[in-house]
């Protein structure tokens, strides 16, 4: 699940697709075997040419187009090939940027938070197990409200690495004049 709430699978820019890309460049990067569909790729706005082998932030990245295959899987796991890569289609690469261009207006989407109401949550008490040093398991109940105030405190002596696409949503402003406020408030090291 990447988040972002609940929109038509239809909709063109969504701030889900941020993460979903970025997933999909990490399993390439893992090289874990998992067969994606080229078009979905495509769509999503990864060249998958640039995917494998060495999977890597586009910027700037383009390869000259011989014919990519659409139905024939991007990665064989264990030299198994299904009989769909016997047929296929070449298509179109996109255009050299596109990943950029995608993220740009990814980033600057509405933003759907339906869990507004999820706070009463968090004053009911949770049992919470955590392994101590000597291998043993406690139990505790503790309240999630106060547990995010420690996550806070650790965020705020540690360094967070934060998606390129925030700092372009921090810096945009709607029509009113007002832009996009963060609620972590710690200096982040900005990663693509």
């Amino acid at each position: 699940d990447v988040g972002g709430g609940s929109i038509a699978n239809d909709t063109r820019y969504s701030l889900t697709r941020i993460p979903l890309r970025w997933m999909v460049r990490e399993c390439f990067k893992a090289d874990t075997g998992i067969m994606f569909d080229a078009a979905r790729l495509f769509e999503l706005g990864r060249d998958p040419a640039t995917l494998h082998p060495a999977a890597a932030h586009t910027a700037g990245r383009h390869r000259a187009h011989r014919g990519l295959c659409m139905k024939r899987p991007i990665c064989r796991a264990h030299g198994f090939v299904p009989r769909a890569a016997l047929h296929c289609e070449p298509r179109e690469r996109p255009a050299p940027g596109i990943e950029e261009k995608k993220d740009l207006y990814d980033a600057l989407a509405p933003m759907y938070d339906q869990l507004s109401l999820s706070w009463i949550l968090e004053v009911l008490p949770f049992s919470f197990r955590t392994q101590r040093r000597d291998d043993t398991w406690q139990t505790q109940f503790r309240f999630v409200l106060f547990c995010r105030a420690v996550a806070a405190q650790k965020l705020a002596t540690s360094t967070v690495k934060v998606h390129r696409t925030v700092q372009t949503r921090l810096t945009a402003q709607d029509v009113n004049g007002r832009g996009y406020v963060n609620r972590v408030h710690t200096e982040p090291e900005w990663v693509c």
